[in-house]
């Protein structure tokens, strides 16, 4: 397997140097999860920025994440809400719940429950199910929207049904709150 990554990551870069976005983005991915090359956060970042302007959500995602969390970049949230916005406009659910996470926490601007909404709604449809059960949580809480056991417990069962182990634990210790009865 390593072999096999160490020579994906060569041809990878040649197809990458000759503009092939899908590539570049493949290449920066190897460079950020240190697969088949060293890790190395500045260069995964450069070429996801190739992608990235070219136009690949997938690519403006990633370096959105990385100006995020600041690697291989200096940390910059305005950078990122930047790039999670062009990424998540072409649809991709992992920037529209990361752009949830971040105005559910405030961790750009204030927080913003509306906004939150918004975009893990958008993720949620899609089957991320990290927003489904962002959502439950909204609704089991009353963050942002009016407290609904019943909405919460329709989105925590989508978020399991998905896989997601921590909609699972919210549904098993929430049990007696957000079991719905049937009419």
């Amino acid at each position: 397997w390593k072999k096999n990554v160490k020579k994906a990551a060569e041809w990878y870069e040649k197809s990458a140097l000759q503009g092939d976005v899908d590539a570049q983005n493949s290449l920066g991915y190897l460079y950020d999860k240190g697969e088949g090359v060293a890790q190395d956060f500045k260069k995964a970042a450069e070429w996801f920025a190739k992608a990235a302007t070219q136009g690949s959500a997938i690519a403006q995602c990633n370096l959105g994440s990385l100006y995020h969390h600041g690697e291989g970049v200096a940390q910059d949230l305005n950078m990122a809400v930047e790039l999670y916005e062009k990424s998540a406009s072409q649809g991709s659910a992992v920037a529209q719940d990361s752009l949830g996470d971040i105005y559910y926490y405030g961790r750009h601007q204030q927080q913003d429950y509306n906004k939150a909404m918004q975009w893990y709604e958008k993720a949620a449809v899609q089957g991320k199910s990290s927003s489904q059960t962002s959502l439950g949580d909204m609704y089991y809480y009353g963050r942002g929207v009016i407290k609904d056991n019943n909405k919460a417990y329709e989105w925590y069962k989508k978020a399991v049904v998905e896989g997601d182990s921590e909609a699972k634990n919210s549904l098993d210790n929430k049990k007696e709150d957000v079991i719905t009865t049937e009419v």
